[in-house]
């Protein structure tokens, strides 16, 4: 025991653990963020059609933005 902490296996399967565990976590980061940006794309194009005269525009410009760069 070092510092508290257990090791349990060998050192090969602590790094395969720890790899799939990135591995899961990045691809979890990625599909997230696409979801989240998705829905406020989402919003913000239902903003828009509000008509809403300053905040309107400004949100025009941003998903127009948005959608050139797909």
């Amino acid at each position: 025991m070092k510092n508290g902490l257990i090791y349990c296996g060998s050192k090969k399967e602590i790094i395969k653990r720890n790899l799939l565990a990135g591995i899961s976590r990045g691809v979890g980061i990625g599909i997230g963020i696409t979801i989240i940006t998705a829905m406020l794309v989402m919003l913000l194009q239902k903003i828009v059609t509000l008509n809403i005269p300053i905040i309107g525009e400004y949100i025009a410009d941003i998903v127009e933005i948005v959608e050139k760069s797909r």
